[in-house]
């Protein structure tokens, strides 16, 4: 789940991460007792078609559940949607944390697709050509070895 900062930088979220996520994993308890708020990643704002542009005025803050039951990851749609409706009170609760501007401005559940299209995208031209290459080698390599093969043996 990813969770939207906006106008603080992300050094300002990583000293205060632990106030923050005590808030947040607060929420997510009162449906999860007992769960567990892991940070993923902490960094400033991506955007974009490939998220291949930043602005360091927003943070983005990446996050994950673990239910103390299941011993399992809570689904990050179940988390958005616990989250997601208290928006307003997180931010009551985190303004001291985040300071005057500060706020939470979005929480979202990243598109399983899009990071699917990424991964499509991540292969370049460059990457392409060279496996091409290694593919046209390594056929060319089962002919001569078998002409070194019959060769041999005559």
């Amino acid at each position: 789940m990813q969770v939207v900062v906006s106008n603080v930088p992300p050094t300002i979220v990583e000293e205060n991460i632990e106030q923050l996520t005590g808030i947040l994993e607060s929420y997510i308890q009162d449906q999860y007792p007992g769960a567990k708020l892991i940070v993923e990643s902490i960094g400033p704002r991506r955007f974009g078609d490939g998220f291949d542009q930043e602005e360091y005025t927003k943070s983005d803050l990446m996050v994950y559940a673990i239910d103390p039951l299941t011993n399992r990851a809570i689904p990050r749609q179940a988390l958005f949607k616990l989250l997601d409706g208290k928006l307003p009170d997180i931010n009551k609760e985190s303004e001291p944390y985040l300071g005057e501007d500060g706020r939470i401005i979005e929480i979202r559940s990243p598109d399983i697709l899009a990071s699917v299209k990424k991964a499509a995208q991540a292969v370049g031209y460059t990457e392409g050509a060279l496996l091409a290459l290694a593919i046209v080698i390594f056929l060319c390599c089962i002919p001569a070895i078998l002409i070194v093969t019959v060769t041999y043996n005559q």
